[in-house]
């Protein structure tokens, strides 16, 4: 088991294979396409580029909120729209920083301002991950528990994507609500993660 601690001021460095990733990804793990809008918009007229690459790309690259479309596209998608957004920094740091603005895009949803209104702090919010998960995406189990008053575990199974998106996503909670607290990463095996996220 690897185990690290990243505060959120501490760049990742280092690159992945992009297409080792998107390989893995089940044809079955989908996301809400209200995520998918932010990242044509970052790409502009590069989205050409990356279109060919998509599975099921929208029509006009225009994505329904609501609608299922395939986790691997939006994997492409983020990749690209990281390197674009961030090109001075590595690529594992990119899309880090572009997973933390998920959750601007979630409350903007008239769900997300339901779940973040019944959350109110990090703490709740962090809580309450595997609840938007399964709103927003299908895939492997996501358990989230409380481990003393500063903590929250996020615990992914069967995970086959960025591990450093997820990160983002995490850091993401806890930045919107002020804190800038470290979390520990550990990895249990290829399709297993565990965040532990203070979040205060």
């Amino acid at each position: 088991m690897d185990e690290v601690v990243i505060t959120a001021n501490r760049e990742l460095t280092g690159s992945f294979d992009a297409n080792a990733v998107a390989s893995g990804v089940p044809a079955h793990y989908t996301v809400k396409g209200m995520f998918f809008t932010r990242l044509i918009d970052a790409l502009g007229s590069e989205i050409a580029a990356v279109r060919a690459q998509l599975v099921a790309p929208a029509r006009g690259d225009r994505y329904l909120p609501f609608r299922d479309y395939p986790q691997v596209d939006y994997l492409r998608l983020s990749i690209a729209a990281a390197r674009k957004s961030f090109p001075q920094l590595s690529p594992r740091e990119a899309v880090r920083r572009l997973a933390r603005d998920d959750l601007a895009t979630f409350s903007n949803s008239m769900l997300g301002r339901i779940v973040l209104a019944m959350a109110g702090d990090a703490r709740s919010t962090l809580l309450r991950v595997p609840d938007a998960y399964a709103r927003v995406t299908t895939g492997g189990p996501v358990h989230a528990l409380e481990l003393d008053a500063d903590t929250v575990r996020v615990e992914f199974q069967k995970f086959y994507g960025l591990r450093d998106y997820q990160l983002g996503q995490l850091e993401g909670v806890t930045l919107h609500f002020g804190t800038t607290s470290g979390i520990t990463r550990r990895d249990i095996g290829p399709d297993h993660v565990i965040f532990d996220v203070r979040h205060r």
